[in-house]
């Protein structure tokens, strides 16, 4: 079976570096990867969907997330504020 979800707060304070997220996450719950400080690169597709409230809240200052423009992704980026490549 292939994975279509992230639970909430799945990662959250791990010191993950960088992120793949295969094409088969339809979702990626709240908090997921909150406070992973060490996080600085996070790869999308526009498999996901949905993404939770402050999922990537809280990880590095330099975070950019690679997703492609007009995904689900790229809106959350937008409006979190974060870096998108």
């Amino acid at each position: 079976a292939k994975l279509t979800a992230i639970g909430d707060a799945a990662f959250e304070g791990t010191g993950l570096t960088s992120v793949s997220i295969p094409e088969s996450v339809k979702s990626i719950g709240l908090l997921s990867f909150n406070g992973c400080t060490a996080l600085t690169s996070v790869t999308l597709t526009a498999g996901t969907t949905e993404i939770g409230d402050f999922s990537f809240n809280g990880c590095a200052k330099n975070l950019v997330i690679s997703c492609p423009a007009g995904s689900a992704a790229a809106a959350y980026a937008a409006e979190a504020g974060i870096a998108t490549k």
